[in-house]
């Protein structure tokens, strides 16, 4: 796709799919991704919501409904 990865330290997505899955299919189930995903939504709100923007571009363009994304957006929406 020619998209480049940023921040560099995500380098391991370029990775094969099939290796990578098992790999965070192990790691996501520990205490620590828990403890650092739920210190990084903390602070990763401003990204969340640029992200959703540019979802609702894609979204509209579509024309699909999207009702469980439209769930979503409303707690996003929340401060």
């Amino acid at each position: 796709m020619g998209i480049n990865i940023k921040p560099s330290k995500l380098h391991y997505f370029k990775l094969p799919v099939f290796l990578i899955a098992p790999i965070f299919k192990i790691i996501m189930g520990t205490k620590f991704a828990e403890t650092v995903m739920a210190k990084h939504t903390a602070v990763a709100k401003s990204e969340m919501v640029c992200l959703q923007n540019e979802f609702d571009v894609l979204i509209m363009k579509s024309k699909m409904e999207t009702p469980s994304i439209d769930k979503l957006r409303k707690n996003l929406a929340k401060d």
